[in-house]
């Protein structure tokens, strides 16, 4: 990967979140007015699907070769941030609700059955099949669920031959349910952008034409709202209680057409890469060290906000009121991700030790039987 287009990526990244940040912070509790881009959330989800799945296949490839190096990078990846968050969530849900002054900024939360929602949590089980239960009042979290179990198959799919590998699938898949597999080919658009050797354009004609053209395109679907008239049409094939089932998966027919748009996207940019070194070089160490904390803003932020707005208990479209909360909840995640996404490698070499015990154990069972 040439340095441009892992920059490309980070900034990709980085903006992604902050796309969710201002969908969250959209909230009527917040602002009266609607913000700008505020209504891209969900296309974000489905970038990060993309780039999620460019990256792992493409590590996996350099240097991640076995199970154990596998692994120990998700574990300690996803861990690092997402063990604080089940930590913290319920209990800045639980002092936001005492200070908080008027019910409705968290009345789209939940609370109840809490033994359930932590376990499900920290297992990554709260999108299995039909089940949505929600991390208390942290709603991003369900993308992290969709992005362990496409973890899981993955590694299946490399690590695993023959007989094993279609049985482990199959049955991992009927573990997970259609919900979650629904959006399993946005996120393998970005294995194949890495995989296909089709997609090593060479030419920067085309590489332009592929960059400038999946931009427009995106521009105009998510400005005519394409995903989600699509889904309303979804709705009235299936019917409205199973449409409501699908939860976050009920965009799935638009999210395809945009993943193919961003492989598009991200193929061009790869191309023509090289012709935006002098913008993006200069800024290569600002650019990283914005996006290492991509994960812990995208799961940190709603809790954060709903209990800095119940803390400060503004006045609902206060500009003043806005930015304190705005303020308040980057600055926790700066340092939380200083506490978490950037001591993750003590845990991944943790991990690793662990992991690579019980892989040899494994091998001398198989030699021994």
């Amino acid at each position: 990967m040439n340095l441009q287009f892992s920059l490309y990526l980070d900034i990709i990244r980085f903006l992604a979140a902050v796309l969710v940040v201002l969908a969250h912070a959209n909230a009527s509790y917040l602002t009266s007015n609607e913000l700008p881009l505020s209504s891209h959330g969900h296309f974000a989800v489905v970038v990060f699907f993309v780039l999620s799945g460019y990256v792992i296949a493409y590590i996996t490839d350099i240097k991640e070769k076995n199970i154990s190096l596998y692994w120990s990078s998700r574990l300690s990846r996803i861990y690092s941030v997402a063990l604080p968050v089940i930590i913290l969530t319920p209990l800045l849900d639980y002092f936001g609700h005492s200070f908080a002054t008027t019910p409705v900024i968290y009345a789209d939360s939940a609370s109840d059955f809490w033994p359930i929602r932590i376990l499900a949590s920290l297992f990554f089980l709260n999108e299995i099949w039909f089940n949505s239960i929600m991390s208390f009042s942290n709603a991003p979290y369900w993308s992290l669920c969709y992005e362990m179990s496409y973890y899981f198959i993955f590694s299946l799919m490399i690590f695993l031959k023959g007989k094993v590998r279609f049985w482990s699938i199959t049955i991992s898949c009927l573990i997970i349910g259609p919900k979650i597999l629904l959006l399993f080919p946005v996120w393998l658009t970005g294995v194949y952008l890495h995989k296909s050797k089709r997609l090593n354009v060479q030419s920067l004609i085309t590489g332009w034409l592929l960059f400038i053209g999946s931009l427009l395109a995106l521009i105009f679907w998510e400005y005519m709202k394409i995903t989600w008239q699509l889904s309303i049409f979804l709705k009235t094939l299936v019917g409205a209680e199973f449409h409501k089932q699908l939860a976050f998966s009920k965009f799935f027919i638009g999210d395809w057409v945009v993943g193919i748009l961003i492989l598009l996207n991200f193929t061009g940019f790869r191309t023509i890469g090289s012709q935006f070194a002098s913008i993006l070089d200069p800024f290569k160490h600002i650019i990283r060290y914005a996006a290492s904390f991509t994960l812990t803003l995208y799961l940190f932020h709603q809790p954060l906000l709903r209990f800095y707005a119940a803390l400060i208990a503004g006045e609902e479209g206060n500009i003043y009121f806005f930015w304190q909360t705005i303020i308040a909840t980057l600055l926790t995640v700066f340092l939380l991700g200083l506490l978490t996404e950037h001591r993750r490698d003590s845990m991944r070499q943790w991990l690793r030790k662990k992991l690579t015990k019980l892989e040899k154990m494994a091998i001398m069972q198989r030699i021994l039987t």
